[in-house]
């Protein structure tokens, strides 16, 4: 028999509940974001800080001040330095609390924004800006949006937790969740910050839509809402859009009460979402014609600092060593240069979707990895601790099995919204990506509470118990009905679901990569003259000689993309080294970068050839230039250096990828896996600050 939701005294108690969390949540912003740092005068970590520009917000005044959706013509607004107007400078870097209109010149010079990060976020610049019209221009009217938000998301976990237990449960871990600091730690960046909000509202209502077999209209006015939400979401953060698939499943699914129009309404339904979001997404999704922008985004995520943040198990390779946007969209070039033909046009020859395509079939397995690896962050709450993390997924499995023993397909939808976004923080492992997941361990956690303490939990365990008592008293070799489903048509399927493609992708991958060993072997080496310079604890082996400057091209920047080869002896433990640039500075800093060499061989198979691509510039109009200067070992390791090379035959590499090349093909190490020696040891991020142990 099907029942509906009861909308009578129990959901006011519940809008009393959601708001008295809500402004507890607003009270616990206000004490760290404006009354520790502005009364108190204590130093707070959660609040802006003098000199930050990011985001920058000056599109955001000329909507304040009735310029329109333009910015200053004249200055940098990488840095928010515009020489026209000084004090919006300023203002725009944290290094004044309030603006005056007047303050800015009425002369000053505007354009349509040139660059395409405020029309990506034209939703958020105009709410900025409109607030700043309404209240004055001044950093406590952000403040208290970002507390505006923080109290919302708090609003829809609590609505989450209502869809798996009751109000004291439910109550109990929406506090625990609002006490939470790391959700406030992500406030600072407020585009960020601002899709939290839009994407638990968004699951909050998928959840409701599987849980309830709700009436018509409500179905027509939640599906209305649930494009509405995506749609105006991506105006604040394009991580939104990842909703849009599971509300399409949602609605295609989820339980409806009759039989006869069911499937016009589900139709019905998802039309009415395409139409919702259609209408105000249009102002924004022009951005993203070609898919370029998504792709740069998704190969961000493959930077390594990304994959042990997962706490992956590293291989002998690496994908992208650095988090560079500029390393980025160079390797991307590179890879079209070498795969395309020498007449490829300008259009084509900065389309990173080819790069990210070849990594995707490349590695198969590593990208499920990736993605189980993200799904147990999320449920562990992000803690490195493999014992809390395994005892979470124990918890979680439970109440996959529980919530499949009592309701066989919400079991299935709830596994399958679960694993989806947990899986999908593998396409940018951040922390300011993941903070708005930081309610599932809560839930898992609330949901068992529920099932064991509560009143009606314990009534459907003890009924479940006498009722499996009996069976079995009076037919032993007999299940119940229930058992049976959740054991045959849930758990068994999900593990073949969860470990077949892992293992069949694996095996493609494990062909791919030894195309790529293959060419590692064959490759053709120059030798690179180096020096030895002894540099405190470091020996920095620093080149002798560069080729002469080319003439540039008629590309924006003149980056040269080439693979080299560092050899070392053998060795049975993880090695420290430095890729070293000198020259520009704000690109050498990006790329000056800390490495791992993997383990692999013995004394007797050969050397190890650690191939690594190099990123160099030079802008022949002002003779800057950003050069590879050499590679540095910790001293207790500089007497296995054999030679820096570079590789010749680089048509051969499809990717230039850094890869550790034992002779013995054997220890190689052909994927990532879940959890290892690596993983909490090795940390990209790390890695990132030898530079301090490295001076001059």
């Amino acid at each position: 028999m099907i029942r509906f939701p009861r909308q009578t005294g129990s959901f006011c108690i519940d809008c009393c509940l959601a708001a008295f969390l809500i402004m507890t949540a607003v009270v616990v912003g206000l004490y760290h974001l404006y009354i520790a740092p502005e009364v108190l005068r204590a130093p707070s970590w959660y609040g802006l800080q003098p000199g930050m520009a990011s985001p920058n917000l000056a599109c955001a005044v000329m909507v304040a001040t009735g310029r329109g959706f333009v910015v200053p013509s004249e200055g940098d607004s990488a840095s928010a330095q515009y020489p026209g107007a000084p004090e919006l400078s300023r203002f725009l870097r944290q290094e004044r609390t309030h603006l005056s209109p007047d303050q800015i010149p009425e002369d000053l010079p505007t354009c349509k924004p040139f660059i395409d990060w405020e029309y990506r976020h034209r939703y958020l610049l105009y709410t900025a800006g409109l607030l700043w019209r309404v209240f004055g221009i001044s950093w406590h009217v952000i403040t208290a949006f970002r507390i505006a938000l923080f109290g919302m998301l708090v609003g829809a976990v609590y609505g989450l937790m209502r869809l798996g237990m009751g109000r004291f449960w439910s109550t109990a871990m929406t506090l625990a969740m609002a006490f939470n600091l790391n959700i406030l730690m992500n406030c600072q960046n407020l585009r960020d910050f601002s899709k939290g909000p839009f994407i638990l509202a968004a699951i909050l209502i998928m959840g409701y839509l599987i849980k309830y077999p709700v009436r018509r209209r409500t179905f027509v006015l939640l599906s209305t809402l649930l494009g509405l939400i995506i749609g105006v979401g991506i105006g604040f953060r394009a991580d939104i859009l990842v909703c849009l698939v599971p509300a399409m499943l949602t609605l295609l699914f989820c339980r409806r009460p009759g039989a006869g129009v069911v499937i016009r309404e589900r139709l019905a339904g998802i039309l009415l979402l395409v139409a919702a979001f259609v209408i105000p997404a249009s102002w924004v999704m022009g951005v993203y014609s070609g898919g370029s922008l998504l792709a740069h985004d998704i190969l961000m995520g493959f930077a390594t600092k990304n994959d042990d943040m997962l706490g992956l198990n590293r291989a002998s390779y690496e994908k992208l060593y650095v988090n560079s946007d500029l390393f980025v969209t160079s390797m991307a070039i590179g890879y079209n240069e070498r795969s395309s033909s020498s007449d490829i046009s300008s259009s084509a020859l900065y389309d990173e979707r080819p790069l990210l395509l070849k990594l995707v079939r490349t590695f198969p397995g590593d990208l499920i990895a990736r993605g189980y690896a993200s799904v147990w962050y999320v449920v562990r709450g992000g803690s490195p601790s493999l014992v809390r993390g395994v005892f979470m997924a124990l918890c979680a499995a439970a109440v996959l099995l529980l919530i499949a023993y009592r309701d066989l397909r919400l079991g299935w939808m709830t596994l399958i919204l679960f694993f989806y976004f947990g899986g999908y923080l593998s396409l940018q492992a951040e922390t300011r990506h993941a903070f708005h997941l930081l309610f599932v361990p809560y839930w898992v956690l609330g949901y068992l509470a529920n099932a064991l303490f509560s009143r009606t939990g314990k009534e459907r365990g003890l009924a479940a118990v006498r009722g499996h008592a009996m069976i079995k008293a009076l037919h032993p070799c007999r299940w119940t009905h229930s058992c049976k489903n959740m054991i045959l048509k849930f758990a068994l399927p999900a593990i073949i679901l969860l470990l077949a493609p892992l293992y069949t992708a694996r095996a493609i991958q494990s062909h791919c990569l030894g195309n790529i060993v293959d060419a590692c072997a064959a490759a053709e080496l120059t030798p690179v003259p180096v020096k030895a310079r002894p540099v405190e604890d470091w020996t920095l082996f620093e080149r002798t000689a560069y080729s002469p400057e080319h003439g540039g091209s008629a590309r924006p920047f003149d980056g040269e993309v080439e693979y080299w080869v560092a050899e070392f002896m053998p060795g049975t433990q993880w090695r420290r080294i430095w890729l070293y640039y000198t020259g520009d500075s704000a690109i050498a800093e990006n790329f000056i970068h800390g490495c791992w060499i993997a383990p692999g061989g013995d004394e007797k198979s050969g050397t190890t050839k650690y191939f690594f691509p190099v990123v160099e510039f030079r802008d022949p109009s002002t003779s800057s230039q950003t050069l590879f200067y050499g590679i540095a070992v910790p001293n207790e390791c500089s007497g296995d250096f054999r030679g820096l090379y570079k590789v010749r035959n680089t048509k051969g590499f499809t990717l230039f990828l850094n890869v550790a090349y034992p002779a013995d093909r054997a220890s190689l190490r052909p994927w990532q896996t879940l959890y290892g020696e690596t993983s909490g040891v090795l940390n990209a991020e790390e890695a990132r600050f030898w530079l301090q142990e490295l001076p001059g």
